[in-house]
């Protein structure tokens, strides 16, 4: 039984998942990493809403100190998701319940429980909601001048609403769109048709302070930055 409890605060926390990303000789990186991967549990299993203002700043913080930050928050988001998601089948909803309290208790004491409601529920996204990245996007701003000719002429901008998202020979539709662990982005599963194929894709969606520009990290890792089409 102690071994079982112990597997199942380690998969909690994400710590096994954890083990495929080596932090040999940066004691840094590692602390960063079981501190994003504690909140994001919190969030994500318990449900509780922290501050805008730290999840920023703990972004900011990981972002100056990886590189290839790109590739380790996409690590990270599918290796915690991952874990979550064993602990919740293999943890008796009371444990759940009492670890979660304790949770709620040390996020309050810190002061960083969002504080529009008493139980930090309330949508913390403020301006990131899902209209933040609603629009029309090119890679180009000179594309945008083709914003009528979507799925039409090459080169030309990509249009996404909350159901879909759709361009030249390659239709998706938004499956399901989830919380990240800081309000400027969002988990997207799409499905997606291109040259007759059909296959399930997995992106992150970043959005820019300003609104104007969206970054999209596609599940084949690629990476490209979109203006907004006015």
């Amino acid at each position: 039984m102690r071994r079982i409890i112990l597997c199942s605060l380690l998969m909690l926390n994400g710590t096994v998942a954890a083990n495929a990303w080596s932090w040999t000789g940066d004691p840094e990186g590692q602390k960063l990493d079981q501190e994003a991967r504690h909140f994001l549990t919190s969030q994500n299993v318990c449900g509780i809403r922290l501050k805008t203002s730290y999840l920023l700043d703990l972004d900011r913080r990981i972002t100056r100190h990886h590189k290839g930050w790109k590739e380790y928050e996409r690590f990270l988001i599918d290796s915690v998701t991952n874990a979550n998601a064993e602990y919740v089948r293999q943890t008796p909803v009371k444990e759940r319940k009492e670890e979660c309290e304790k949770r709620l208790e040390e996020v309050t004491s810190k002061g960083l429980l969002e504080a529009s409601s008493p139980n930090g529920k309330a949508d913390r996204r403020g301006k990131f909601d899902i209209n933040s990245w609603v629009g029309v996007w090119a890679a180009d701003p000179s594309w945008c001048r083709y914003t009528d000719k979507i799925g039409e002429h090459d080169p030309a901008p990509i249009r996404i609403d909350p159901m879909s998202i759709g361009g030249l020979e390659n239709e998706c539709k938004i499956t399901a769109s989830r919380i990240s662990y800081s309000p400027d982005k969002w988990n997207i599963t799409a499905v997606c048709t291109a040259e007759g194929e059909t296959y399930t894709d997995n992106r992150l969606f970043i959005v820019a302070e300003d609104l104007d520009r969206l970054t999209i990290i596609f599940g084949d890792k690629r990476v490209i930055e979109f203006n907004r089409c006015r």
